[in-house]
């Protein structure tokens, strides 16, 4: 099979079981009172035949609407056969005209839930030659007709040929609506797929960065371009922490912004307390990238880069993070209270500075879910 029909197959397949699913519904529903009261009209007239094809249709489309889903493609070659079989049954005992609406309206309806090219081909053939039996049977009974044989002709021949144009302008149209879908489908995957790869490199990229901050934090003499360049490398760290915990298996790429923060704290908290909470009923807080990044460089600051933190307490809930700590202003490095500053306005949070050690410090960052 080409490489476009298993596309088509593949996108169109479960608009199909849908639509399967569907007719199924309606035809168990509405067939009941009327296979009940078939039956007992064909038992009373004597036509037992009848009677036990309208039965076994029934159960036999019971079995069809139970393997729908696990069996597709024969789930609706059976619905197709079972048309068939009580169409011929009921042409053979009840005449041509009984069974014409069956035999021309019902296959051609049901080929269209088939795309693989066999089967199609298959109900298409076996409804062509349906529909030449019941037109030859239908002329044997054209002198009960006050209709003249031209227009007799006309009118079949116009018939049979519009039920063919039909299924295949309903098949041309379904391939087509496939083709556009599978191709949004493949371009969606291939944004994803190119998402993941740049993602990947930006972690690999930062970790390559934070190695040459640390070779050259070897290199140096002096205490205080070590120490910066210390709070660099763990400013980076934050965010390569982001990193490693994105989710790239959903359709969005998500953080998990509670193991961030564990491991921030578990790494970097040393002798300074830290209480992580969150609420009972969340496992897990998923953020986007870009806000799970800062709220990670908010709390690495103030653990990594605030020496006069004496404790830390971190609250998850399920709208917003808040974040207190104790540590005075006049105790703030300056660098540090511009950087908290600017982060928690990048992402439309507020601090709150309080006057007095013994008061925390609570920085609030509404989530964006």
């Amino acid at each position: 099979m080409s490489d476009w029909k298993a596309s088509v197959i593949r996108a169109l397949l479960p608009w199909q079981e849908q639509l399967l699913t569907r007719i199924l519904r309606i035809t168990l529903a509405l067939g009941l009172p009327a296979v009940v009261a078939g039956v007992i009209t064909a038992v009373n007239a004597g036509a037992f035949l009848i009677a036990v094809a309208n039965i076994t249709a029934y159960i036999l489309t019971l079995i069809v609407y139970v393997l729908r889903k696990r069996f597709y493609t024969g789930a609706a070659l059976l619905l197709c056969v079972i048309v068939f079989v009580l169409g011929a049954v009921i042409l053979l005992r009840a005449g041509p005209l009984s069974a014409a609406m069956l035999l021309l309206v019902m296959p051609p309806a049901l080929a269209v839930l088939l795309l693989e090219e066999r089967a199609y081909q298959g109900i298409r053939g076996v409804t062509v030659l349906a529909l030449v039996m019941v037109t030859v049977l239908l002329h044997l009974d054209r002198l009960s007709w006050s209709v003249s044989l031209p227009l007799w002709y006309t009118l079949l021949g116009t018939y049979f040929m519009t039920v063919l144009a039909l299924t295949s302008a309903v098949r041309f149209l379904l391939v087509r609506l496939a083709l556009a879908v599978g191709a949004e489908q493949d371009l969606k995957a291939g944004k994803e797929a190119l998402l993941q790869e740049v993602h990947h490199r930006v972690r690999n990229n930062l970790q390559v960065i934070m190695s040459l901050l640390s070779l050259h934090q070897k290199q140096v003499t002096t205490e205080e371009t070590r120490t910066a360049l210390e709070i660099m490398r763990g400013r980076i760290a934050a965010m390569a922490l982001s990193y490693d915990y994105l989710d790239t298996e959903g359709p969005e790429l998500l953080v998990d912004l509670y193991s961030v923060l564990e491991e921030i704290a578990l790494e970097r908290a040393g002798n300074v307390p830290v209480a992580l909470c969150r609420d009972r009923g969340n496992d897990s807080i998923l953020l986007g990238l870009e806000q799970a990044t800062v709220i990670a460089l908010l709390v690495a600051e103030i653990l990594w880069n605030c020496p006069a933190c004496r404790e830390l307490h971190i609250e998850l809930e399920s709208r917003e993070v808040r974040i207190l700590f104790r540590s005075a202003p006049a105790e703030l490095p300056e660098a540090t209270r511009a950087i908290l500053s600017a982060l928690s306005g990048q992402i439309r949070g507020r601090i709150e500075l309080s006057p007095s050690p013994e008061e925390p410090a609570v920085l609030t960052v509404p989530l964006s879910l």
